[in-house]
């Protein structure tokens, strides 16, 4: 049986780094201050959020820059190979079909889902893995989660398999190699220049529900992504209205309603689900 890392990654937390994927839910503020709009609760689903006070938007993509600015394009324009649900422990595969540990759980094979494109229609593959994996072990920068150390080899037989074997049997670390690790399109990041960690990727290109429209300091456009993986998906199309706040990253944690934030109050006016899973997309208003 294939093992769930849930029991033991948590217990691997390094030093700097920031667990965000699926646990964070990344969300542009788009909204004007005195909406007039009716504010809508939503007991069930607890919420907790981090507001952005670091000041205006920068044009950085870049799903390895662990700058807060740079966080909305993960989840929402570049994925993993898994999604990691800590509300039941489950582990549920995303750009990989399935996954299969070795029976001395030394390596992990994933098979790759078929039909994913990248948001210019080029058709994703085993090599868009390998070469991330190998961007990470390449530029130490990369790789904030430190996995590579515990990588022995990574190969890929054909063009839905991918196999890692590890320098010993690790089951934690799936974790972070399959939910925490934005895979990357070859085609186009293979032509950057230099440190790719320092790359801005100012106009990215993903295999998620959206893509990037256009960009101030003070707002980030997205729109929906025609050749997303998802018949039907994301629900919401676009959101284009007004910021006079930073970006807030949120998590589903608490009771949605209104409180204070520093010296504003901000309320939810309108609630999205927008891919399965734990993604939200979530509207702010300044009241």
């Amino acid at each position: 049986m294939t093992p769930n890392p849930f029991s033991t990654a948590k217990t691997r937390a390094k030093g700097g780094m920031l667990p965000l994927s699926f646990l964070l839910i990344l969300t542009i503020v788009l909204a004007a201050c005195g909406s007039s709009q009716s504010h809508v609760t939503h007991a069930q689903s607890p919420l907790g959020i981090v507001a952005n006070t670091g000041g205006d938007f920068t044009r950085n993509s870049n799903p390895y820059n662990n700058s807060l600015s740079t966080f909305w394009s993960r989840g929402l324009i570049y994925e993993t190979l898994l999604i990691f649900n800590s509300a039941d422990n489950s582990v549920k595969p995303w750009l990989a079909s399935s996954y299969k540990y070795s029976s001395d759980a030394t390596s992990v094979t994933f098979t790759l889902r078929q039909g994913v494109k990248w948001s210019d229609g080029q058709p994703f593959t085993s090599d868009d893995v390998l070469f991330t994996l190998n961007l990470l072990k390449k530029y130490p920068a990369m790789d904030y989660n430190g996995i590579d150390s515990s990588i022995k080899s990574v190969v890929a037989p054909d063009a839905s398999t991918v196999m890692v074997t590890f320098t010993s049997a690790n089951v934690p670390i799936l974790w972070y190699l399959g939910g925490q690790t934005w895979i990357l399109p070859k085609h186009t990041w293979s032509t950057v220049k230099g440190d790719p960690s320092q790359y801005e990727d100012p106009n990215p290109m993903g295999t998620g529900p959206y893509l990037f429209k256009t960009f101030t300091p003070q707002l980030v456009k997205l729109v929906k992504n025609p050749n997303f993986w998802q018949p039907g998906k994301p629900e919401v199309k676009t959101r284009t209205r007004a910021l006079n706040w930073h970006l807030i990253v949120v998590r589903l944690t608490g009771p949605v309603s209104t409180f204070p934030t520093s010296s504003r109050h901000i309320s939810i006016a309108t609630r999205y689900t927008i891919i399965t899973g734990s993604h939200r997309v979530i509207s702010w208003y300044c009241i």
